[in-house]
């Protein structure tokens, strides 16, 4: 499954180092999850999504 935490960041208006901030990462962390290179564990998806205030699901590209 592919992940669409850029393209939530960018409709949310929210800055990447502001977004890593708030979840208390490195930017370079929140950039490996983006690109698939760091493995999303659902408790920091949850956060995730609190923070860009979405859904766990919205951050996932559905599957046709």
């Amino acid at each position: 499954m592919k992940l669409k935490i850029n393209e939530v960041i960018k409709e949310k208006g929210y800055l990447k180092k502001h977004v890593a901030k708030e979840m208390g990462i490195d930017p370079n962390t929140l950039s490996r999850y983006i690109t698939g290179r760091r493995r999303l564990y659902l408790d920091t998806a949850v956060n995730l999504a609190e923070i860009l205030n979405c859904t766990v699901d919205d951050l996932y590209e559905k599957d046709r």
